[in-house]
């Protein structure tokens, strides 16, 4: 019998993408995690088809709390098969619809909006 898997977690901001059909992620979390990369995509944007170097990585998230008590932690299925997504001041990692439609999202007129995983 083979022993369960252990996790270490990183906290990071991200931003959903619901234009992005993959997850990214920045230098700046291969950086701190230590990833290696498994080999290189083809990957089209508006403009034009990049090469981007993929990383096999789990995300989880952590829903907000009013009463200060630790959040549970919500694994988003199985690993992902993410990019590279170069820099930014704002985000680390870009929420691509490979996670995003394993949930349901609900965005309001005021900007307000639920990103939901069943159990």
């Amino acid at each position: 019998m083979s022993p369960e898997p252990s996790f270490i977690f990183h906290e990071f901001t991200a931003l959903v993408d619901t234009g992005a059909s993959r997850t990214c992620i920045s230098q700046n979390v291969i950086d701190r995690v230590g990833m290696v990369g498994k080999g290189q995509i083809a990957v089209g944007n508006v403009k034009r088809t990049e090469m981007h170097e993929t990383f096999l990585f789990y995300v989880g998230v952590w829903p907000s709390t009013d009463d200060r008590s630790p959040p549970p932690v919500f694994g988003v299925g199985d690993e992902i098969l993410g990019i590279d997504g170069g820099d930014s001041r704002f985000y680390d990692v870009l929420l691509g619809m490979n996670i995003v439609s394993r949930g349901t999202l609900k965005i309001d007129l005021d900007g307000f909006f639920e990103l939901g995983f069943a159990d």
